[in-house]
């Protein structure tokens, strides 16, 4: 099991190690499919934050204080957790949860819809 990048030609199976930007949380939200979270700059390691302790979608790394550097043997203590572990059965079970609420806002009149389309007559009369 694993994943690699995403997007339309290659679906996300399974898990994804991301550094956790937003365009890779949209893609493992899409997916329904957990994450390691690696962060490395900016918003990242919010995102990690939110992802592991309020979304429980994913699984965080520890990194080295001063060059954030992870060893190769924390990643594979954090991939077979997720792969074998109750919490990254119950991290899959969540992650596809967040999945059908992603569906679910995307459709015609859900809220994610709804609030594209109030902000875009917003627009119009600005």
């Amino acid at each position: 099991m694993g994943a690699a990048g995403g997007g339309a030609e290659t679906p996300i199976r399974g898990w994804v190690c991301a550094h956790v930007g937003w365009n890779s949380v949209l893609e493992a939200v899409v997916a329904g499919v957990p994450m390691v979270a690696w962060p490395l700059h900016a918003e990242q390691h919010l995102n990690k934050a939110v992802l592991v302790e309020n979304m429980k979608m994913a699984i965080g790394v520890e990194q080295r204080d001063g060059d954030r550097f992870v060893s190769g043997a924390e990643l594979e203590r954090r991939l077979k957790e997720l792969m074998d572990s109750k919490e990254g059965r119950e991290l899959r079970e969540r992650s596809e949860k967040i999945r059908e609420m992603a569906v679910e806002a995307w459709r015609e009149e859900g809220s994610s819809t709804t609030a594209l389309a109030k902000l875009a007559e917003i627009w119009k009369h600005d």
